[in-house]
């Protein structure tokens, strides 16, 4: 497991046919536990990729600075890994050659056929190991990708809106195979979500974030039991609070989004 310390993060873009510079993120303070899962949601724009990113190494901030476990962020690493809404999978690979992909990417990094095939199991895709991208169901190639992440043993999962292209049925099964393997393997996650009810079955907090530039809001505590797979958490008594919550923040930072989408486009 790992901490993670964001302090005072802002991070910039420049935009060349405008000649001026986008504040994507503000001055953001965020501290994540070991082990804690933390999901971040917040309207469209509003740089929850762009956080993601930075805790990956793969942006840089403009102000502040990232910590995993006291040492600062200034690239990508093998403590953090990231899961990605598009599966990324390699088309010419079969489950088990994506997922020793991971490996292969990590050059001081051994992993035996047996740690392989133990998270193939650990996924649920036991008997899909010969079988290539095309055909897996969505849900099956998530799965991949989140062995893939898991293979090269990081102490952090980033995961950026992983659900979001899968139906609804799924993605409420993965939510809840998603909880008991973080349970088993003791991760720490910064999930993205823009599903309310997805952040409140999966999150330990939710950290609500504003329009552009994306600040936080609040930070709300989910005090549900868990596992949570165990049990419908929609019939859970706190779960219509926290729901009201969560969309009463949110509600009123889209007005906000829609009028800056009104004054880009006017621009």
């Amino acid at each position: 497991m790992a901490r993670i310390d964001i302090e005072r993060l802002t991070v910039e873009y420049e935009l060349a046919e405008r000649r001026q510079r986008l504040v994507a993120l503000w001055n953001i303070d965020l501290r994540i536990a070991d082990g804690e899962f933390v999901v971040m949601v917040g309207p469209s724009g509003c740089g929850k990729t762009t956080l993601i990113n930075a805790i990956a190494g793969l942006v840089a901030p403009a102000e502040g600075r990232i910590l995993v476990d006291d040492r600062p962020v200034g690239a990508p690493g093998p403590d953090r890994a990231l899961v990605f809404q598009e599966y990324a999978l390699l088309p010419w690979r079969t489950t088990w050659g994506n997922i020793r992909f991971g490996v292969e990417m990590q050059r001081d990094l051994t992993v035996s056929d047996d740690e392989i095939q133990q998270v193939i199991d650990l996924v649920g895709l036991r008997g899909f190991e010969r079988s290539y991208p095309h055909e897996l169901s969505g849900g099956m190639r998530q799965r991949v990708g989140l062995a893939r992440a898991l293979i090269a043993r990081p102490k952090v999962l980033l995961m950026d809106e992983p659900f979001a292209a899968l139906d609804a049925m799924t993605r409420e099964v993965m939510q809840g195979e998603l909880e008991g393997i973080i349970a088993a393997t003791r991760r720490t996650v910064f999930f993205i979500t823009h599903s309310i009810d997805e952040a409140i079955a999966l999150g330990d907090r939710i950290v609500v974030a504003t329009a552009r530039p994306g600040r936080i809001k609040e930070i709300i505590e989910v005090d549900l039991p868990r596992p949570r797979r165990e049990y419908d958490v929609k019939s859970h008594p706190g779960f219509a609070r926290l729901r009201e919550r969560v969309w009463t923040l949110l509600r009123d930072e889209a007005v906000v989004h829609a009028h800056q989408a009104h004054a880009d486009g006017a621009a």
